[in-house]
């Protein structure tokens, strides 16, 4: 299996190992690691904003998105209005010769990233296609429901494992809910740095998928 791509959504990052799918593919027979990949990502970083005590609403995040790029915008256009106006303004007596003129040319370069970030943002925003642990995501992510995240864990796995019938590999002191569902969460958690605790773990796949 060749190296896995970092998956980034936001301020979430999530790379795990080739060796890491590798290992979770053999052990719950999975086949599509690229489509699993692709899944999990949503409800991690759903899991993760549940234990993040700063978050903000989709409704905010829309309209400081707005006003930033009519900040942008509105900063383009005055320094555009009048030339002559703004370089006298910027210009410095010790400057080189060409040194304003370079850097103009340096910060018109940045407005344009920074514009086309904020855009692409606005249009995943309006969309409710942006991800970020910080930003409640709205439509399709309950707001109270903190086990939602887990459910939409277990459609995933019963989606990629022929293991979905199997909860209880025999008996375990965590119960009948810590079989192969349970060891497929702990992983997968683990490595996007989602601290859960194994007697957590077991009542809360009880109350999901009982």
């Amino acid at each position: 299996m060749t190296d896995t791509p970092s998956h980034s959504s936001g301020d979430f990052p999530f790379n795990p190992s080739a060796a890491f799918w590798e290992r979770l593919s053999e052990r719950h027979k999975i086949a599509d690691i690229k489509s699993l990949r692709s899944a999990v990502v949503g409800p991690l970083i759903s899991a993760k904003a549940g234990r993040n005590r700063t978050r903000y609403t989709h409704t905010l995040a829309l309209s400081t998105t707005k006003s930033m790029l009519n900040a942008l915008r509105e900063f383009k256009e005055l320094c555009d209005s009048d030339i002559y106006l703004t370089q006298a303004l910027m210009r410095k007596d010790t400057d080189e010769p060409g040194q304003l003129n370079n850097e103009k040319a340096d910060l018109a370069s940045s407005f344009q990233a920074i514009e086309r970030r904020l855009l692409d943002t606005q249009s995943k925003l309006q969309s409710h296609s942006f991800v970020s642990a910080l930003i409640h995501q709205g439509r399709g992510r309950p707001k109270n429901d903190k086990h939602a995240w887990l459910r939409e864990l277990w459609n995933i796995f019963c989606d990629h494992s022929p293991q979905r019938g199997k909860v209880n590999r025999g008996k375990s002191e965590l119960g009948e809910y810590s079989g192969d569902f349970y060891e497929f969460v702990s992983a997968i958690c683990a490595e996007a740095g989602i601290s859960m605790g194994s007697y957590d773990l077991a009542t809360s796949i009880q109350r999901v998928i009982r």
